[in-house]
């Protein structure tokens, strides 16, 4: 599904590697589905990707993935001036795209913190 956005087979095996390399397709076609357009979906698939070789710096899986990981990187980004609001969405996104799909364990903590607006 990342084909549908990238031509170069080189940035497509770049995103198929690492922590989140199982599950870049899933969101390639998740985007698809829900309309974002060509350019916004390669700009997500391209902060994951930068994400996902985060990850695989710091020794993170996709199943350790959770909101203090996501804050953790945005301080990363924002020590270097490139963090925006779209940035952590996207990160959410995928975030809720996991547990969605059972590999990262739902923030129990939230559900009980928020559970009263879900």
């Amino acid at each position: 599904m990342v084909q549908t956005f990238f031509k170069p087979s080189c940035t497509i095996d770049r995103l198929r590697q690492g922590p989140l390399a199982g599950h870049i397709d899933l969101l390639a076609a998740r985007l698809a589905t829900h309309g974002y357009s060509r350019v916004h979906s390669r700009i997500q698939l391209r902060l994951v990707g930068h994400f996902n070789r985060w990850l695989e710096q710091k020794h993170l899986t996709a199943e350790q993935l959770d909101e203090d990981v996501i804050e953790l990187y945005r301080r990363y980004l924002k020590r270097r001036k490139r963090v925006r609001s779209e940035d952590v969405c996207t990160l959410v996104r995928l975030l809720d795209l996991l547990r969605e799909q059972g590999i990262t364990p739902r923030n129990v903590e939230a559900l009980k913190e928020y559970g009263d607006l879900l």
